[in-house]
């Protein structure tokens, strides 16, 4: 995602991007698979550009099913909105894993092209791609220039203490999150609740359940989802996402064919309200 008055400068980007490909070798197909990878979401929160009037994070890889997302998070530093744009023709990011350049198979600009989102002072966006590919743990690999605002070298997948799901296996989602550190926008957590959407390991089974919330938290969703007893005192294997008046999504049916491909059951109307009270998935430090 560009900023909006940054959208212009795709041709270069573009060359600059064909330029690196004759010199590596670059993958699209096909999951390359670290078998010792855990599925997990892997906090790595580093900073891809400092200037203004975004500043753009790195906020967590999450590998799932053969493949390895990137969140990334977009923080409007001036005192006024910013508009960031999904900039046509699409700009396809990649990451360099031992010399070969893996290009993204799915991201958040390729479901929504040429989008444009509102983001107010003060407060963040997320974004996302999806790679085929699975480093090793603390393999290093890069996520190359980011739609024109920079690369991050050096990204170790560092495994980590996890909340226990299902049958007490571990659901390999951290302990705790600083609160500072979620890609959820602050609005979607502070507006009023309009609904809440509920993901089950009854209904979408015990795997199904994981990947689904690795799906949630990939998309930016790590801020709102809520958990009916505190994290670590329980098997976790249900959990809600809270829709407000500030979420991009109208309805539980439109965020799970969004994010997870698949709509999620909507929960009744009448419990919304102690829903939104219940502990966050994580708890800040």
């Amino acid at each position: 995602m560009n900023a909006a008055p940054r959208k212009t400068v795709t041709s270069l980007l573009v060359a600059a991007l064909l330029v690196l490909a004759c010199t590596v070798t670059v993958a699209t197909a096909g999951p390359a698979r670290a078998d010792a990878t855990p599925d997990g979401i892997y906090m790595v929160d580093r900073t891809i550009y400092s200037g203004s009037p975004f500043s753009v994070a790195l906020a967590s890889a999450t590998v799932t099913a053969g493949q390895t997302a990137v969140t990334i998070v977009y923080r409007n530093v001036s005192s006024s909105t910013q508009q960031l744009v999904c900039a046509e023709p699409l700009q396809l990011t990649s990451i360099t894993l031992n010399g070969t350049v893996y290009t993204e198979s799915d991201s958040y600009c390729a479901k929504h092209p040429g989008k444009v989102d509102t983001v107010p002072a003060g407060s963040r966006f997320p974004s996302w791609a999806r790679y085929n590919v699975v480093p090793q743990l603390a393999q290093p690999f890069t996520l190359n220039n980011w739609w024109g605002w920079g690369e991050v070298t050096n990204i170790q997948l560092i495994p980590f203490a996890c909340l226990s799901g299902p049958g007490g296996g571990c659901l390999l989602v951290p302990k705790e999150v600083p609160q500072d550190d979620y890609p959820t926008p602050p609005e979607w957590l502070t507006s009023a609740a309009t609904g809440a959407c509920v993901l089950d390991a009854a209904t979408f089974g015990a795997g199904g359940f994981a990947k689904d919330l690795f799906g949630l938290w990939i998309a930016g969703l790590g801020g709102v989802i809520r958990v009916q007893d505190p994290p670590g005192t329980v098997s976790i294997t249900k959990v809600w996402i809270v829709l407000t008046s500030a979420v991009p999504f109208g309805s539980c049916a439109e965020l799970g064919a969004d994010v997870i491909g698949k709509a999620l059951p909507a929960e009744a109307q009448s419990k919304v309200q102690e829903i939104a009270n219940y502990p966050f998935l994580v708890l800040p430090r």
